[in-house]
């Protein structure tokens, strides 16, 4: 399941809003307040009739803080000779409120589109027969032992943040039955559920290593499990992430009886202990990754590879280095290449890393609001360029010194570097940058030729 397009009503911020995705990628910019976390919660309303539909998951319906607000003229008081509150206007709810979404005609589903819908405030969120018929046939062919293929769905917040407990300081539950259904619980919580899926690999590993010792004892030939496959597959694909950092082989550890990674220099090291940008990222991809697997045993070490679904990520670049921050799309992509990823940024290094056709910038005026392409290429581009162009922020600071260069490059320009003006802006540059910085010197060669 992977949307194509979205349409909110009366949605928060939003009178209407409309946005396209694309199939694989799609990243949403824009400065603060202009919708983007919107957008994402508005996507997870629409998918949370299907993931509700199994059980396992929670429905996310339409809230009241959600219904738009507007501005309504109360009118003029002729007794006291004033306006009412808020300057002659009161804030009154909007509706309806809906949302509907489209799905890529190429999934060839039963429906075109789905909308969910508030329609009172004392109603609630209106159900889509649909979504619910789907969800209710694939979970039929779960419980009848069907290798039927399950969508992920995963919403990641920013308050993915570590917001978990060290693994030993959790009960793990007791005598629970792991259920292919069980990859949508807690699906589309914006915090992490990174503690979750280490337990389920302490198990895993526990069994698989109790395994090999029956297989040694009885003298049976080795031979990969489906649990061996699984853990393989997690493995792999936050090898895929984890490339350019050095650190690999993401595994549950007995004799540090925690979750740990490998590095060349470092040697086995608690993802716990981690940076927040390394072990939120394992967290994350983690996650996805032991979803996939739980959903799609079948697939064994494909799973990260076949299984599809749609997973959305807010502030994608978090707590990422600027290197990083440029391969953190391809590397997701790599990694899970039947998920579309829809994910927002305010870095212009995620930028230059993906196509403008993938790119939404997200503006709204008056209530009305899309996202649209931006204006020339951003793939390859240079982070600058992107800055300026795409998110229309200038490279440079605005602090006084920036304004002083760029009066005195201004006189430069104009041939007026001897002017008595030039030489004293010349001079206070030279105090307040320094003599080697990158911009001077070039000045400094040009003053004194």
């Amino acid at each position: 399941m992977k949307i194509q397009q979205i349409v909110l009503s009366n949605f928060r911020l939003f009178e209407k809003f409309e946005c396209s995705f694309e199939s694989d990628l799609t990243v949403l910019v824009g400065v603060n307040g202009q919708g983007k976390t919107t957008l994402l919660d508005g996507i997870t309303i629409a998918l949370g009739q299907f993931v509700g539909g199994f059980g396992t998951g929670v429905d996310k319906g339409i809230n009241d803080s959600d219904i738009r607000l507007a501005k309504v003229a109360t009118g003029w008081n002729d007794e006291t000779r004033e306006t009412a509150s808020y300057g002659g206007y009161q804030m009154e709810q909007q509706l309806p409120v809906s949302i509907m979404a489209k799905p890529f005609p190429e999934q060839n589903l039963l429906f075109k589109k789905w909308v969910r819908s508030r329609n009172t405030l004392k109603g609630r969120t209106t159900q889509v027969k649909e979504l619910k018929e789907f969800a209710a046939k694939l979970q039929q062919a779960v419980q009848k032992g069907k290798e039927v293929t399950l969508p992920l769905i995963a919403y990641y917040g920013t308050g993915r943040l570590w917001a978990q407990k060290r693994l030993n300081e959790i009960k793990s539950p007791n005598n629970k039955i792991d259920s292919r259904l069980d990859g949508y619980k807690n699906c589309l919580d914006p915090a992490s559920s990174y503690s979750t899926f280490s337990h389920w690999l302490r198990k895993q590993t526990l069994a698989e290593l109790e395994h090999q010792m029956v297989v040694k004892e009885r003298g049976l030939p080795k031979s990969a499990t489906p649990r061996s496959n699984w853990i393989e597959s997690i493995s792999n694909a936050v090898d895929i992430i984890l490339e350019s950092t050095g650190w690999q082989n993401l595994r549950y550890s007995a004799i540090h009886q925690t979750v740990v990674v490998t590095h060349p220099e470092h040697g086995d090291y608690p993802v716990s202990l981690l940076s927040d940008g390394l072990r939120n990222t394992i967290g994350m991809v983690a996650d996805i990754a032991y979803r996939a697997v739980l959903l799609n045993p079948h697939f064994l070490t494909a799973a990260t590879k076949k299984t599809p679904g749609i997973v959305l990520i807010d502030e994608v670049d978090m707590h990422l280095h600027p290197e990083w921050q440029q391969m953190i799309l391809p590397q997701l992509i790599k990694a899970f290449p039947n998920i579309q990823f829809i994910v927002t940024t305010h870095s212009p290094q995620v930028l230059s890393t993906v196509k403008r056709e993938q790119i939404r910038l997200i503006t709204h005026s008056g209530g009305f609001g899309e996202g649209t392409f931006p204006v020339g290429e951003t793939l390859a581009e240079a982070s600058n360029d992107v800055l300026e162009r795409v998110m229309k922020v200038s490279s440079r600071p605005p602090l006084p010194q920036v304004e002083l260069y760029e009066k005195y490059i201004t006189l430069i320009d104009r041939g007026s570097y001897e002017s008595v003006e030039a030489i004293a802006l010349h001079a206070e540059l030279l105090k307040l940058l320094g003599p080697e910085h990158e911009d001077i010197n070039p000045v400094n060669r040009t003053h004194c030729a």
